[in-house]
């Protein structure tokens, strides 16, 4: 068996490793990812080696090394598997839905602290922009469009004022949770029935 020192090289195993058809240890996926992300907001992308994950994981590298052969492939599975909610499959209520979506992102973000590792990647724009993007992608943008999407349907129905703005009311909420991060300012349980209905009073049609 061969490594290679750099985490962005790949390893070369013998094919013996794992036989024909042997399946992959969910569990094994699951601790790599959950040390991924706990290594991301604790101690940054520099220090988020394939090594250390290894380690945190109590796993081997070769383990982390046959599902992720770099380790921007290892954080942007990893960075996935923080997507928000499924989209909804109707608004009975839509009030109740944007509440329902933006528990749905606080559940994503909240226990892998995905303000950290959204700062982690971003500090790595430069060298690693493919990371921030896919942080974007698989996280903040489906998340804003659900919820953007969500204000628009209440805007057509007439249950806000017609000139509401739905991006504007999706930074409202999300940035709500910024501040909140940022001051240190615990989260409650009911935040995200708190933050909707600050938001919706100001929408009243």
């Amino acid at each position: 068996m061969v490594y290679h020192n750099s985490d962005e090289m790949a390893i070369i195993e013998p094919t013996t490793t794992r036989g024909p058809g042997r399946p992959r240890s969910e569990d094994a996926d699951r601790k790599i990812i959950e040390a991924t992300l706990r290594l991301l907001s604790t101690e940054g992308y520099d220090r988020t080696s394939i090594e250390a994950v290894a380690a945190e994981a109590h796993v081997t590298r070769a383990t982390v090394y046959r599902r992720y052969p770099t380790k921007a492939d290892m954080v942007t599975a990893a960075v996935c598997t923080m997507a928000g909610p499924d989209e909804p499959c109707d608004c009975p209520d839509i009030r109740a839905t944007l509440v329902d979506l933006l528990r749905g992102f606080h559940a994503a973000v909240g226990p892998s602290d995905g303000v950290s590792i959204a700062a982690s990647l971003y500090l790595q724009r430069h060298d690693h922009p493919e990371l921030l993007d896919s942080f974007r992608e698989t996280v903040t943008k489906p998340c804003r469009l659900k919820m953007a999407a969500v204000v628009q349907l209440a805007r057509d129905k007439g249950e806000v004022h017609p000139d509401t703005d739905p991006e504007s009311v999706v930074e409202m909420l999300i940035g709500s949770y910024l501040y909140r991060t940022f001051a240190g300012v615990a989260i409650p349980d009911n935040w995200p029935e708190l933050a909707v209905a600050a938001v919706w009073r100001g929408m009243a049609p």
